[in-house]
């Protein structure tokens, strides 16, 4: 039983681990779920023109984005994004005018830009898709045939995707199949070979999401939760059941507890019955010991009365009266002969019963049987001893009758014997009050030996009583032992004995109350001081968690406080140094001009908002949105050198910044960057004819026939080189 409860209490604990690992998997995919949720719902990924037409305009031409209309198994889902590029967060429309309706909605709201795949311009552009012929062991297969659309968007596949080819491995693609740029290549891990011959791969520390398969991941772990949720049902049926049969077991135990001590007071009875019939079996061999000795005894006074016997008819051989007088004793000798064959019948019948009794005892209790072999065997000798006393007893039958012959002959010679006679029952008279004398003696004797076999068997009686009440002490002290132990793991024996001075009323009472107590708390989880354990452990690492994230905010706090106090300062200071530059670089492009930037709004300087005003020649100072394009243009770049001079490069490109500029402002813009090309190399990228006079070299770019461009460098110190590509 009690292995069998060990084995209870371990599956028990095992189905509680397995119930925790559960939730823990369970929660780690609602947590997952959760992320993918809100990716889907926040449209993580996309930018805001997207998310504005998804989930505000509601156009009913539009079909969702390629990630969304396209559907990729797990494995391949990085391979095709990589293949695909931006293309997943596209836009896909049913026509070309759906997708113009959407970017005029944009531009009018002015929510951002995005891109359209209208499907009918798709239907008319698609192309067969190329046939890959180049197979290997490292070629996985064309990637379209890895994905599957929406019903209607099977068309994106063969559009976007009909190059494109999985393979296990960049590296081992034959030379000869990377001479022809009809295709594309992507590993599972996104390794990406693209037509011009160009290599993309890597990967990221942060944990990037892919776009494409968001929703199937969803599913997936939809499908997960619910069946894990399904697990920690039945596992939590299953260990309440566990619990339930353990308490049965427990019940069950206390039940086969209770029946063992019952047990082991039937066998303290038995014992103590068997001890008792050890006790009369060794009085009762104690008694046919003297029973024999007595018989004995008789033997011996037998013997004695036939030799007088003998003697008398001898010397009562002539006399008649010896002759009567030798029969009489004959007959009192045939009387105690009679006595003495009746205590014998007596004798055998006690034997008799006590045979009974022992196989009796015997029967009842077999395994004591083998402890009475030498009582039987003391009886056995003394049926042979009685068989000896009754052959004894024929023999003095047989002599008798010898007697009565010889008697015949001794009545002639009786009358002379008859002095002889009386002088010998003088004789014997003496003898027999000497033998009289001897009895009450023996009798004397025999109840001195009867009171002390009482004395000892009262002895043996209080010394059995003692070591019965010993043992109901022993066993009541075990049982009290074990329950103190089974209930509260205490072994009351090995504690030291502390004498209290609480008298045993007010201790019994206490017990009570205390009894009571447990009683009203119920039943004892054994498994609390595992869980106690294990919710400590976690209590523990939970506070050194939180302990640690206080420090770690303390910290933060402290730093961004000191990066706060750095960032605002380094800016103000930066900003300084801007403001003074700006005020000497707006006097470049204008003369006799008041340009000056200013903080406003918040008084913390890295909320605050930056404002520019301008003050041109012979106007008010206004702020940018009253200027024309060309001021704008010129004050924006002013506030650009004014940032550029805090910390000038040896480089500065500049992309068509002279379009907005007039003439006039395009020779103030050249002459402030001749005032800067002592420290600065400028590349300019411009279409203005002026700015490109005010250059010291000038490269173009042109195509004198098809598909040959051509790079032509100008010095203006007069040397021309021109290059082919």
């Amino acid at each position: 039983m009690e292995k069998e409860i060990s084995k209870h209490a371990d599956s028990v604990s095992a189905r509680r681990e397995k119930i925790m690992e559960t939730k823990s998997r369970h929660e780690q995919v609602r947590k997952e779920l959760v992320f993918y949720r809100e990716l889907v719902d926040s449209m993580t990924g996309f930018n805001p023109g997207v998310r504005y037409v998804l989930k505000e305009l509601n156009h009913p031409g539009i079909k969702g984005t390629v990630a969304d209309l396209l559907h990729v198994k797990p494995d391949y889902a990085t391979a095709i994004e990589i293949a695909l590029g931006n293309i997943v967060k596209y836009l896909v429309a049913d026509t070309k005018d759906s997708a113009l309706d959407i970017i005029d909605d944009l531009k009018k709201n002015q929510k951002g830009r995005v891109t359209v795949i209208p499907m009918d311009l798709v239907r008319e552009r698609l192309r067969k898709p190329r046939e890959f012929t180049h197979w290997d062991e490292n070629v996985i297969g064309p990637a379209r045939e890895y994905i599957t659309a929406e019903p209607g968007s099977e068309l994106l596949i063969d559009y976007f995707l009909s190059d494109v080819i999985l393979v296990h491995s960049l590296r081992k693609i034959p030379r000869k199949t990377l001479q022809e740029s009809r295709f594309r290549y992507v590993t599972p891990d996104g390794d990406y070979l693209e037509h011009r011959g160009l290599i993309k791969g890597g990967k990221s520390e942060s944990g990037y999401q892919n776009i494409i398969g968001r929703r199937e991941r969803i599913q997936i772990l939809e499908k997960e939760e619910k069946e894990l949720s399904n697990q920690i049902q039945s596992l939590e049926a299953s260990y309440h059941d566990s619990e339930v049969k353990g308490q049965d077991l427990k019940a069950q135990r206390a039940v086969l507890t209770e029946t063992l001590k019952k047990r082991e007071r039937e066998r303290l009875e038995v014992e103590k019955e068997l001890s008792r019939i050890r006790y009369a079996s060794d009085h009762n061999q104690q008694r046919i010991q003297e029973l024999n000795e007595t018989i004995s005894r008789y033997s011996y006074q037998l013997e004695d009365s036939d030799v007088t016997v003998k003697k008398l008819e001898k010397d009562r051989e002539k006399a008649v009266q010896v002759l009567e007088k030798a029969r009489q004793m004959l007959e009192e000798i045939q009387d105690q002969n009679q006595g003495a064959l009746q205590e014998k019948d007596e004798l055998f019948r006690k034997v008799q019963d006590l045979r009974v009794r022992l196989i009796s005892e015997e029967r009842e209790k077999d395994n004591t049987r083998l402890r009475y072999h030498n009582a039987l065997d003391i009886i056995h000798e003394m049926d042979q001893r009685i068989e000896e006393i009754q052959g004894n007893l024929q023999a003095t039958k047989g002599t008798r009758v010898q007697s009565e012959k010889e008697l015949q002959i001794v009545r002639m010679d009786s009358e002379k014997q008859q002095d002889i006679f009386q002088m010998e029952e003088e004789k014997r008279s003496k003898i027999a009050e000497q033998l009289k004398s001897k009895r009450e003696t023996i009798s004397k004797i025999e109840l001195s030996i009867s009171e002390q076999h009482k004395n000892r068997e009262n002895t043996f009686q209080t010394l059995r009583d003692i070591e019965i009440k010993l043992s109901e002490l022993q066993s009541e002290q075990n049982r009290i032992r074990d329950r103190i132990l089974e209930r509260y793991r205490i072994d009351i024996l090995k504690q030291e004995y502390q004498h209290s001075p609480v008298d045993d009323y007010e201790m019994e009472e206490k017990i009570e109350r205390l009894r009571h107590r447990i009683e009203m708390i119920g039943p004892v989880n054994m498994a609390v001081k595992t869980e106690y354990e294990e919710e400590s452990a976690r209590l523990k690492f939970l506070t050194e968690q939180k302990e640690d994230l206080l420090e770690s905010e303390k910290t933060i706090l402290e730093t961004i406080q000191k990066l706060d106090t750095t960032a605002r300062k380094q800016f103000r200071d930066v900003f300084d140094q801007i403001r003074q530059n700006f005020g000497k670089t707006y006097g470049l492009f204008f003369p006799s001009g008041t340009g000056d930037i200013r903080l406003v709004g918040d008084s913390d300087p890295l909320e605050a908002e930056v404002e520019i005003l301008s003050r041109p020649k012979g106007r008010d100072m206004k702020s940018l949105r009253s200027l024309s394009a060309g001021e704008k243009a010129l004050t924006a770049i002013a506030l650009l050198f004014a940032i550029y001079l805090v910390k000038p490069s040896p480089y500065c490109i500049l992309d068509e910044v002279d379009a907005p500029l007039d003439d006039q402002n395009v020779v103030r813009f050249t002459q402030a960057l001749k005032h800067f090309t002592e420290r600065t190399q400028f590349i300019i990228v411009t279409h203005n004819k002026l700015t490109m006079e005010a250059a010291d070299y000038m490269y173009g770019v042109t195509m004198q026939e098809e598909g040959v461009s051509k790079i032509v460098s100008v010095n203006f110190s007069g040397e021309t080189k021109g290059a082919s590509a």
